[in-house]
C-alpha cells in the first residue's frame, strides 16, 4: 500500500513479537533473517471514519517502488479520482504495506466499473475505488515477481537427511593439486631406505633476513631455561637426541654465509606435556616467525589437502571389531628426510651453555611447526602403503584407512587374523619407522 493511502499509524502498547520467516527477495538470490510480526491500527486518508487493525511482518523492503502510469492520468479515464483509494496512483512512490488474501475479501464491496477494453477495472472497496487490469504506459521497465515462503519445516527435514547422509569427497583445489604434484616430483628413497621429500613451496620464497629475530628469540629462551635446571636439562637432552639420531647437523663454516633469501632461521621453544607417558618436553619450531620482509616460511608453503579419514569415522569403525589393536609411530615426522636442496630453510641456533659460541645447525627431517609437516608425514605414510600394496594388501589398506596421523586404531575378527595383520604392518613400516613399543591388543 502506498504511503498516500495511510494517514496515521497507531501502535498498541506491546506491538510485536519475534517470528522466524524466510523471505526470498525479488531476485530469488537471498533470504531475510528473522523478522518481527507487528500489530497496529491504520487510518485511511479518504475514509476518516475507517480505522482497521492488522498484524503484519516487518521487513526492510517490500518490493520496488510502484511504477509511473502517466497514460491513465493524462487521458482522465476515470472521473472518480477524489474517491480513489490512492489518489496519486499515477506517481512513483514506495510500497509501505502489502495486504494478504486473508484481509482482501473483507475490503471489497462488490461494485465494479468497466471502461473500454483493454483497460483497468475499478473495484469499490472500503478503502476507496481500486484500479486493476491492463494499462498503457510510455515507460518501459522490468517485470518482477515477489514470493514469500515459510519453508522452515522443509529446511529442518532437509537438514535431517543431510546429517544422516555420508558426505561426498570434495574435489581438490588448484593449490592442493599443485602440492600433490610437487610431492610426486620430489620424493625419493634415500640410500639408508628412508623416504626423502621436498618442501612444497607455492612460489620462489623471498623471505628477507630471518637470522636476527631467530638469534633474539634464542637468547631469550636461553635466559628462561637457565632459571630452571630441570627444564634446561630436558631441553639439552632433546637437542642432543636430535644430534645423535642424525636429525640435525652443524652447518659447515663454508656454507653459513648464504644470501638471506636462500635460507631461513627457525626460532624454537619448548612445550611441556606432564600427562605424556613418553616425552614430557617437546621442542616446537616456529616457522611462522616473520622476517625483515614481514614474511614467514609458512606463508610460502602449501599446507596440502586432507588425506586421512575423520576421527569420528575411524572410531566408529574401530568399535565394530571383536578384537581391537592400537599402536603409534615413534617420531613420525622425524623419520622422513628433507631433500638437501631445501635444508637451509630449516636452520636453527643452539649451544649447550652461554659460555660457548652460538652455532648454526640445520634440521635434516620434516620439522614439527612447519605448515606442510602434517601433509608430508601423512602423504609419505600413504605412499609407503601404496608401495607395499601388492605384498601386503590387507595391511596396506589398514594403514590407509585406520591411521589418524601417527595413531593406529584397528581390529580383526579372530586372534589369528589379528596376529597376521600386526605382523604385516610391522614388516611394511619396519625399515622406515619404528612402531612405538606401545602396541596393545584387546580381546572380548
Amino acid at each position: 500500500m502506498p504511503p498516500a493511502t495511510i494517514s496515521e499509524w497507531t501502535w498498541p502498547e506491546k506491538p510485536w513479537h519475534r517470528l522466524h520467516l524466510d523471505l526470498a527477495d525479488r531476485t530469488a538470490t537471498s533470504r531475510a533473517p528473522n523478522q518481527e510480526i507487528v500489530s497496529f491500527a491504520v487510518k485511511i486518508v479518504c475514509r476518516n471514519n475507517l480505522t482497521t487493525f492488522a498484524a503484519v511482518w516487518t521487513v526492510s523492503s517490500v518490493t520496488m517502488a510502484s511504477a509511473t502510469i502517466d497514460a491513465i492520468a493524462q487521458k482522465g479515464t476515470y472521473s472518480m479520482n477524489t474517491l480513489l483509494a490512492d489518489p496519486n496512483f499515477d506517481k512513483t512512490s514506495p510500497i509501505d504495506l502489502v495486504i494478504g488474501a486473508d484481509l482482501a475479501p473483507f475490503l471489497y464491496t462488490g461494485k465494479l466499473r468497466f471502461q473500454n477494453h483493454p483497460g483497468p477495472t475499478a473495484c469499490s472497496s472500503k478503502l476507496g475505488w481500486i484500479l486493476s487490469g491492463n494499462v498503457s504506459s510510455s515507460e518501459t521497465g522490468n517485470n518482477y515477481i515477489s514470493l514469500c515462503s515459510t519453508s522452515q519445516g522443509d529446511d529442518n527435514l532437509r537438514q535431517f537427511f543431510e546429517l544422516e547422509s555420508v558426505p561426498a569427497a570434495l574435489p581438490l583445489t588448484k593449490e592442493e593439486k599443485s602440492c600433490g604434484d610437487i610431492y610426486d616430483k620430489n620424493f625419493c628413497i634415500s640410500t639408508d631406505g628412508r623416504y626423502s621429500v621436498g618442501l612444497p613451496f607455492k612460489s620462489v620464497p623471498n623471505l628477507g633476513d630471518s637470522r636476527q629475530n631467530a638469534m633474539k628469540g634464542f637468547l631469550a629462551l636461553e635466559r628462561k631455561l637457565h632459571k630452571s635446571s630441570n627444564l634446561l636439562q630436558q631441553y639439552k637432552d632433546f637437542m642432543m637426541e636430535y644430534l645423535s639420531l642424525n636429525h640435525m647437523e652443524l652447518i659447515p663454516k663454508i656454507e653459513r654465509d648464504k644470501p638471506s633469501d636462500k635460507c631461513y632461521y627457525i626460532p624454537h621453544h619448548c612445550v611441556l606435556r606432564e600427562q605424556s607417558s613418553t616425552t614430557k618436553l617437546r621442542v616446537v619450531f616456529d616457522a611462522s616467525c616473520k622476517t625483515s620482509n614481514n614474511y614467514s616460511l609458512n606463508e610460502f608453503l602449501h599446507t596440502g589437502p586432507k588425506l586421512q579419514h575423520d576421527i569420528f569415522n575411524i572410531l566408529v569403525k574401530f568399535r565394530t571389531n571383536p578384537i581391537a589393536f592400537t599402536g603409534d609411530i615413534e617420531k613420525m615426522y622425524r623419520q622422513i628426510k628433507v631433500n638437501s636442496s631445501d635444508l637451509d630453510f630449516q636452520r636453527i641456533f643452539w649451544r649447550n651453555s652461554p659460555l660457548e659460541s652460538l652455532l648454526d645447525y640445520r634440521l635434516l627431517t620434516v620439522t614439527y611447526g612447519m605448515s606442510c609437516a602434517p601433509y608430508l608425514a601423512i602423504r609419505t605414510l600413504m605412499q609407503l602403503a601404496t608401495d607395499k600394496e601388492l605384498l601386503f594388501p590387507e595391511a596396506s589398506k589398514i594403514i590407509k584407512t585406520d591411521f589418524y596421523v601417527d595413531d593406529l586404531l584397528s581390529g580383526a575378527t579372530t586372534i589369528e587374523e589379528e596376529n597376521v595383520l600386526i605382523d604385516d604392518i610391522r614388516k611394511i613400516i619396519f625399515f622406515w619407522w619404528l612402531l612405538h613399543k606401545k602396541m596393545d591388543v584387546k580381546c572380548p
